[in-house]
């Protein structure tokens, strides 16, 4: 399953993708939370005729898009559900391997590959899932992050969760715990919904041997209005949640402020100044809906700065 919002070209890239695939007994399913209705039809007119379309006719978020594949999937009897990005490319066992895996590791609710830069040289590892660190405030990191191929290690491992780019969730596993956390909106749904599952005993595997690759097309220049607005505000919802210390969320900031949001300041300041009080205002807001506890969609994100700065706007 593939979730499309405004991106038909890679979106139509990772359908391919799979089609390829050794696992021949899959139902690909392409969820559709574009708004512009051009964008729809070009997508829709590029799909294979065995590809379900499912447009929302609206941008509902990561987890609410996803989630309303995920029940089609269901409703049609799938054992499994791979939920893969736009951005993202399985190689042609990708499937197969994470599904042997799952029944294998019979506890495992979530199964994920080894994710690959996309296009890195020398070939490096963006995540072989995540771990977080509860003493930072719940601060999330991909396991083995820059570590090269030929130096990564192999095998499975538990980890606290599967990074969202590609992720086979069990069927079983669903039912038990429910679909992604929809509040959030964008960023921590796939963290929050695999400690959901670690409550009821669902494990996180990833199987290194096994590879999908991301090409992150959300990165640009400089970080779009949405990426600074949910990872901050959502950075404190998160901590607030699962972290029982008062100064939970204070930890949570000073961290984020120096391993995300200081760097992102430095790098907008060089590469589009002009940018630079909006981005500050964009971080003021998030702070303050995070601290308060908001979630959901945030529909001010328009109000601030400018538009035409590539990498500034992705309307998310």
């Amino acid at each position: 399953m593939v979730l499309n919002y405004d991106t038909p070209d890679d979106t139509l890239e990772a359908v391919a993708s799979l089609m390829r695939s050794s696992w021949l007994d899959q139902h690909v399913v392409v969820v559709d939370n574009s708004t512009d209705p051009a964008e729809r039809e070009r997508l829709s007119a590029g799909l294979p005729g065995s590809v379900s379309y499912l447009p929302t006719g609206e941008n509902l978020g990561y987890a609410a898009g996803n989630n309303r594949g995920i029940e089609l999937l269901l409703d049609g009897g799938v054992e499994y559900v791979l939920v893969v990005n736009p951005d993202a490319r399985v190689e042609g066992g990708t499937v197969e391997g994470l599904v042997r895996t799952a029944q294998r590791v019979g506890d495992a609710g979530f199964v994920g590959p080894r994710i690959v830069h996309g296009g890195s040289s020398p070939a490096t590892v963006q995540s072989d899932g995540g771990r977080v660190d509860w003493s930072l405030g719940g601060a999330t990191r991909h396991a083995a992050g820059g570590v090269r191929l030929e130096e990564a290690p192999h095998g499975i491992d538990h980890v606290d969760y599967v990074t969202g780019a590609c992720a086979l969730l069990r069927r079983r596993m669903l039912e038990d715990v429910g679909l992604m956390p929809e509040d959030y909106f964008l960023y921590f749904e796939e963290t929050e919904h695999a400690l959901a599952a670690a409550k009821r005993g669902w494990a996180c595997v990833v199987d290194r041997d096994v590879r999908a690759h991301h090409y992150r097309r959300s990165t640009a220049t400089v970080p779009s209005r949405a990426y600074v607005y949910y990872m901050t505000r959502n950075r404190a919802v998160f901590a607030s949640r699962h972290c029982g210390e008062a100064d939970a969320v204070d930890r949570a900031y000073a961290h984020l402020d120096e391993t995300f949001l200081e760097p992102w300041a430095l790098l907008v300041e060089e590469r589009a100044p002009a940018l630079s009080p909006a981005f500050a205002q964009v971080v003021a807001v998030a702070k303050e809906h995070g601290r308060r506890g908001v979630t959901g969609r945030f529909e001010g994100l328009e109000e601030f700065g400018v538009d035409d700065v590539a990498g500034w706007d992705d309307g998310r």
